[in-house]
């Protein structure tokens, strides 16, 4: 007897995976994709602005453009600032760990 949710799983094939970006202008967005990362956009919805969605592509990356109203990205410079000065830290640590084991030879 086959397990069919395991037939089904082996019959299935991932090929591609497309993040998805929420934005506040999808028509915006889209023309600074275009014209500074040369993408082209392949379909929105509707088919007139303010587009609620777009797909855009290059090369063979897609990306998807969707509308979120009243969206504002969230401001992380400061938890970037954090992570800069904690990979920092280590580095020096690690960098006077091998001076000492240096030392110790």
């Amino acid at each position: 007897m086959t397990d069919t949710s395991t037939a089904v799983r082996a019959e299935i094939q991932i090929k591609a995976a497309v993040p998805t970006f929420l934005v506040p202008d999808v028509a915006g967005t889209a023309r600074w994709y275009s014209e500074h990362l040369d993408f082209r956009t392949a379909g929105t919805f509707p088919k007139q602005e303010p587009f609620a969605y777009a797909s855009l592509r290059r090369d063979g990356a897609e990306i998807m453009l969707l509308s979120l109203a009243g969206y504002e990205k969230p401001n992380l410079s400061a938890r970037r600032r954090q992570r800069r000065i904690q990979g920092s830290a280590r580095r020096q640590w690690h960098s006077r760990d091998r001076l000492r084991h240096r030392a110790e030879l």
